[in-house]
């Protein structure tokens, strides 16, 4: 898995292998069968922002 959208899908694969109920945060459902465009926006996020930091700390 090198892209975001592959990170995101695998999320979202393994939230859908382990179900939890539906949670209510500030109005908004969390749900994971209706966060796939949440996952790809927050791998999307990591990617740009985390990730260049972690590879040049050699982490990554």
């Amino acid at each position: 898995m090198r892209s975001p959208a592959q990170w995101a899908e695998f999320a979202e694969a393994a939230l859908r292998a382990n179900p939890t109920p539906t949670h209510v945060a500030e109005g908004a459902s969390v749900s994971p069968f209706n966060a796939t465009g949440d996952l790809i926006a927050k791998a999307n996020r990591f990617a740009e922002m985390h990730l260049p930091i972690l590879n040049a700390l050699g982490i990554a």
